[in-house]
């Protein structure tokens, strides 16, 4: 645990703790859906790297970053691994353009507990180069070993972040709206 300066909190400082990200027992999962909501995909993004800020054992903050070309399907049993990849290889190429945009982050900039372990969360998205802020529920947990872990499940809207922007009028009407992120962190000690 390291120290990360000072926070304003009921008129005195209290110093903050920045917990790193385990980013191998954490996850991102996606969910993107097209015609109505009849098929889609989903896979994993791996997260690059992240740490999340508490105060008084209360989350206050925190940052994580994907790795956008890490983004992958991995639920199809309708195609085989060759067809899986190259639907992976055009998510990353096409509807992200991690060539150009590599990164995705996740800014927490309010948190407001709601009782036991829920939470609304405030928070800058980025993707593709476009920042939004959004507001989210999510828990935060004790685990056995006495790290932290934070849940959360929630839906974006492609076109805010010009998601499949580039695609021709019937790839644009195929694929819905909105798609769906679940989202683990745990910290590491």
């Amino acid at each position: 645990m390291a120290m990360i300066g000072e926070v304003e909190s009921s008129g005195r400082n209290t110093e903050a703790i920045s917990l790193r990200i385990n980013t191998e027992k954490s996850a991102i999962w996606w969910r993107g859906t097209k015609m109505l909501r009849t098929a889609g995909h989903e896979g994993t993004l791996q997260i690059k790297e992240g740490y999340l800020l508490f105060m008084n054992d209360k989350l206050v903050g925190g940052k994580i970053t994907a790795d956008i070309n890490t983004v992958s399907i991995g639920n199809s049993t309708s195609y085989d691994e060759e067809t899986m990849q190259k639907l992976s290889n055009h998510l990353k190429r096409k509807e992200f353009n991690a060539l150009q945009y590599p990164l995705a982050h996740f800014e927490i900039t309010r948190v407001k507990y709601i009782g036991g372990d829920s939470l609304r969360v405030w928070g800058n998205m980025s993707i593709k180069g476009v920042t939004k802020n959004i507001s989210i529920p999510a828990y935060i947990e004790k685990t056995d070993n006495n790290r932290k872990r934070f849940r959360t499940g929630f839906s974006l809207q492609r076109s805010h972040w010009n998601i499949g922007s580039d695609g021709n009028l019937l790839e644009k009407n195929l694929v819905d709206e909105d798609f769906t992120l679940r989202i683990t962190l745990e910290t590491a000690m």
